[in-house]
């Protein structure tokens, strides 16, 4: 599918000496999540940091929102701590997905301590 020619498109990219960019990781990243292929972004996501591109704050806000709206709430806030161990600032997009993940699955003491 569009997520496998994504990929494709991606690795022979890199196999031709192109050095990827964030953008161009958040691209693949949004392909495989528009597609529910969470596992598969989650992969690109490792083969970013191993590879030395910087994550930016798009790149985290759309992990966050895959896992969050999965609603596992473990790798969600996996994320948010490795975004916080970076220079990149959570944004009210970020705490509004995980507040909203946290109320759906009624862990409302947490969605409280990140409203505030």
């Amino acid at each position: 599918g569009d997520v496998d020619k994504a990929l494709e498109v991606f690795m022979w990219m890199r196999e031709a000496g192109e050095v990827p960019t964030t953008r161009s990781y958040n691209t693949v990243l949004t392909a495989c999540l528009r597609n529910s292929e969470v596992d598969k972004a989650s992969k690109v996501f490792e083969n970013m940091q191993r590879s030395g591109i910087k994550p930016d704050r798009v790149t985290y806000n759309l992990l966050i929102s895959a896992f969050g709206n999965l609603g596992d709430l473990n790798k969600m806030w996996r994320v948010y701590e490795i975004m916080g161990r970076s220079n990149e600032s959570p944004d009210v997009h970020t705490f509004t997905q995980m507040i909203v993940a946290f109320t759906r699955a009624r862990r409302s003491a947490v969605s409280r301590q990140l409203f505030q």
